[in-house]
């Protein structure tokens, strides 16, 4: 039984004229990226709502945790690959996601997480079946196999 299910579906790509607004409400961090045209740019954070996209570092055991990605001036055909490291330092999960943002512009894509609940229970403990995703979980990014950033966030009960 997988404890953890990658759910990176739904690549929202569209052109977006709000972007500006959207980067001055949250922190962003921005890399390079190397490509055919020269170099890329990308914003990266973690959410707990697509609609709303506030940044946001801690997450309860139930909410969906999303990194929500904004690239500019991406070309072509792309793999984005993300490993998640539970708070023991060991893999949880590998998400590859291929995409095509044809001629570029802004485009959208995000990954998320659902938790689910391990099989030990306790009355007097409820949280003992979320213990081992409790801590702090790391996230390595790469795009086309070269390495983006390390990502932390929290996961609390």
């Amino acid at each position: 039984m997988r404890i953890l299910r990658t759910l990176f579906i739904l690549v929202y790509a569209l052109v977006f004229d709000g972007i500006s607004g959207l980067a001055s409400e949250i922190s962003i961090q921005q890399r390079a990226v190397p490509s055919p045209g020269g170099k890329v740019r990308y914003e990266a954070f973690f959410t707990n709502s697509l609609e709303k996209r506030i940044k946001v570092e801690e997450f309860r055991c139930r909410e969906k945790i999303f990194l929500y990605f904004t690239w500019h001036g991406l070309q072509g055909k792309h793999n984005l690959k993300a490993l998640w490291y539970k708070p023991d330092g060991k893999i949880q999960e590998t998400t590859e996601f291929q995409f095509d943002t044809g001629k570029g512009g802004d485009w959208n894509t995000w990954l998320y997480l659902q938790l689910e609940k391990g099989n030990k229970r306790s009355v007097l403990s409820p949280e003992t079946e979320w213990f081992h995703f409790i801590g702090q979980w790391t996230m390595e990014i790469f795009l086309d196999g070269d390495f983006l950033e390390k990502k932390n966030f929290k996961v609390t009960c």
